[in-house]
């Protein structure tokens, strides 16, 4: 909806832009709320009247927004077109805030999921680590338990092969 609502708001291109008789030039639902606060009877009346609508129409055929065009086309009051085409362009960027908001929150969750992702490469890491750490260190108390003994026993054995080849 966003994505429809923004080009509903945005500009026209210059040459489906409306031109009133007094010489007005709109482009978006914003210069046509300004422009219908501001428009004298006369002018309203030439673009809306008993057989035609000339709002409802260049919104339906260029602005694209059938919701609006749709009513429009039930008044022919310019006070009640001006409220319907402001609570229409409220309407829009609500819409538009509704679905920033989420792309906000999208991004939000997408950013934890990394965080969460990089601390848990770090705690991998730091798990190897000490895993390797504990490797090690286990390496060293093999060696040295066993190594000391080796060795008492070599000098024991050589001590023994001493003492028993000079008797």
């Amino acid at each position: 909806m966003s994505i429809e609502a923004k080009r509903t708001l945005s500009d026209v291109a210059p040459e489906n832009s409306f031109k009133t008789k007094a010489g007005k030039e709109l482009r978006n639902l914003e210069e046509l709320l300004h422009n219908l606060r501001e428009m004298d009877t006369k002018t309203f009346s030439h673009h809306v009247n008993e057989t035609k609508n000339d709002f409802e129409k260049w919104v339906k055929d260029v602005v694209k927004d059938n919701t609006l065009a749709d009513e429009l086309a039930e008044t022919k009051d310019q006070l009640e077109m001006e409220r319907i085409v402001r609570n229409r362009i409220i309407q829009l960027k609500e819409a538009i805030d509704k679905y920033e908001e989420s792309f906000k929150k999208d991004e939000e969750v997408i950013e934890e999921q990394q965080e969460v992702r990089a601390k848990k490469r770090y705690t991998d890491a730091t798990n190897d680590e000490e895993d390797e750490a504990n490797s090690v260190d286990s390496l060293k108390y093999f060696i040295n338990k066993h190594l000391i003994g080796i060795a008492i026993g070599t000098i024991i054995g050589l001590i023994i092969g001493f003492i028993l080849g000079n008797i």
